[in-house]
């Protein structure tokens, strides 16, 4: 299916060198939930982006999360992760074919110097999946459960604003509402792939430069939560459905890198989805 994937990924930074690629299963032939990680020369300490079609630019500094990756220091961004614990930061697979060898957190600017800039170092592949994804160093709140349809969703990012359209330079976001799994299949005409792995959420349409961006809502105590990372789109960017490999499933992965003194114990307060 040309324009549609899925798989996640993470990284992790120099200090931390080693780097792991998890794929719990395989929808098919083709389709995994898959996780690597990746080291950086050093340990971060914010975030980066991810892009959409449309949406707003983000007035307020951007999440400390958030990751650029890019192929070099001060380029433009190809991928966007996120820090789920200090020197690990979680994208898809799709993005560690790209020649990634620098993250930039804390930055609000597609390139450029803003932010902190560390060294991609090395990255290890999980030996059930063949594509590499990564993880670095600003810690974001994860949920892992389940939510219902309508519940109300915030994508952000750099990625182009429409099909062969320019990447935004400055971090936007655009919210949307969780659909259910069979309006992606029929519109995407996949027959069945989207199952719980996969969350398809109205609204957004993501685009080239979005993989790997987070997917954050409220979670059940009333924090904002990455609950998935962007991995589906339609190929012209034109349909109002984006698909997001969802944490859960990959729980058992992500444990052994959330467990210690490099785990976020508080919840990111910023922004809101109001």
């Amino acid at each position: 299916m040309q324009g549609l994937e899925t798989s996640l990924g993470l990284s992790s930074l120099d200090e931390c060198s080693m780097l792991q690629i998890g794929c719990p299963y395989l929808i098919g032939m083709v389709y995994c939930i898959a996780f690597v990680l990746a080291v950086l020369s050093t340990g971060a300490t914010s975030s980066t982006h991810l892009d959409i079609v449309g949406g707003v630019v983000v007035e307020a500094a951007a999440p400390a999360y958030i990751a650029t990756l890019r192929a070099d220091e001060f380029q433009t961004t190809i991928c966007t992760g996120i820090l789920i614990a200090p020197r690990y930061i979680l994208t898809t697979a799709k993005c560690t074919k790209l020649s990634l060898t620098w993250a930039s957190i804390n930055s609000k600017f597609r390139q450029g110097r803003d932010g902190e800039h560390i060294r991609i170092t090395a990255i290890n592949f999980h030996p059930k999946f063949k594509w590499p994804e990564l993880i670095i160093n600003t810690p974001a709140t994860l949920t892992f459960d389940s939510y219902e349809a309508k519940t109300q969703v915030v994508m952000r990012g750099f990625g182009q604003l429409g099909y062969k359209a320019d990447f935004a330079d400055v971090l936007r976001e655009a919210k949307g509402t969780i659909a259910v799994n069979a309006d992606c299949n029929r519109v995407y005409n996949v027959d069945g792939i989207f199952q719980d792995d996969l969350m398809c959420i109205e609204g957004l349409s993501p685009c080239g430069g979005d993989k790997g961006g987070p997917l954050t809502l409220l979670n059940k105590e009333g924090h904002e939560a990455v609950v998935a990372l962007h991995s589906w789109n339609a190929l012209h960017c034109d349909v109002q459905y984006g698909g997001f490999t969802r944490l859960g499933p990959s729980l058992d992965f992500l444990k052994s890198f959330l467990q210690g003194d490099d785990v976020c114990k508080q919840p990111v307060e910023r922004p809101s989805l109001h």
